[in-house]
């Protein structure tokens, strides 16, 4: 399945085309996305005062065709949302996702 990924958000804007199998779960969508545009599926926050402050690992949210709460472990299909070969998905990356 190819698919035309459209993604706005946190880490930027831009258009990328990836290549999933048919079966393929939300979640490899999203890790193959991070792998063509090169980035990092997690970011860095830190907080606290000193002597107790920490670095913590947040992982982003995510909105696909403008249906949200997705995140990297997802195990929806991507069929479940109706996207099929060919098709352009619109994706949204925000940050404020779960702590690692």
């Amino acid at each position: 399945m190819t698919l035309t990924i459209n993604y706005t958000g946190d880490i930027g804007a831009g258009e990328i085309i990836i290549t999933l199998e048919n079966d393929a779960l939300l979640s490899d969508l999203i890790r193959s996305f991070h792998e063509a545009i090169n980035v990092r599926d997690t970011y860095t926050i830190h907080g606290g005062a000193p002597p107790n402050r920490r670095a913590m690992t947040v992982t982003y949210n995510y909105q696909i065709n403008r249906r949200g709460g997705y995140d990297r472990h997802s195990s929806d299909y991507i069929s479940s949302l109706g996207i099929t070969d060919g098709d352009s998905v619109k994706l949204v990356v925000g940050g404020g996702g779960k702590v690692d």
